[in-house]
């Protein structure tokens, strides 16, 4: 099987799918985004 993970970050009132904001698509890549400087409350 291949699974496809995210890395979100998700409200804990409304747990609404479009409220969620991918910060990653693994643990390593978050890691690199955030070295990276990217914003993702743009």
């Amino acid at each position: 099987m291949n699974y496809e993970y995210r890395i979100v970050l998700s409200p804990f009132i409304d747990l609404d799918k479009s409220f969620n904001i991918e910060i990653g698509n693994s643990f390593t890549n978050f890691f690199e985004r955030l070295e990276n400087g990217i914003d993702w409350f743009k």
